[in-house]
């Protein structure tokens, strides 16, 4: 946008924060609908813990960085999650997802 001011020719420049015309209900529905999602991809094993953890945060609006602390305990997570889901997963299947974590781990 231009502008005259004081005799000199100026240009504008203006950011306006992103409007949002849903309802408060309609955006808390989907906020849930993603948290459902994630847990269930989580569960699935589609997405490790720790993404589903930063997506989880950055849904919520906090900070997306998972904190040094809550690592390990994530990691550890998914290969406890591996032993105790019998009825997801046969032992063959729990095997090669836990070689292929640990080769992840290793490449990392």
């Amino acid at each position: 946008m231009g502008a005259r001011v004081r005799g000199t020719q100026t240009i504008v420049e203006v950011d306006y924060s992103p409007i949002d015309l849903r309802s408060e209900n309609e955006v808390e529905k989907d906020r849930k609908v993603k948290m459902e999602n994630l847990l269930t991809a989580e569960r699935e094993f589609y997405i490790t813990p720790k993404e589903a953890a930063e997506e989880a945060r950055w849904t919520l609006g906090f900070q997306s960085t998972i904190p040094e602390e809550l690592i390990g305990p994530l990691e550890q997570k998914r290969v406890q999650g591996l032993a105790t889901n019998d009825e997801a997963h046969t032992l063959h299947q729990r095997e090669e997802v836990i070689r292929q974590w640990q080769s992840q781990q290793k490449n990392n």
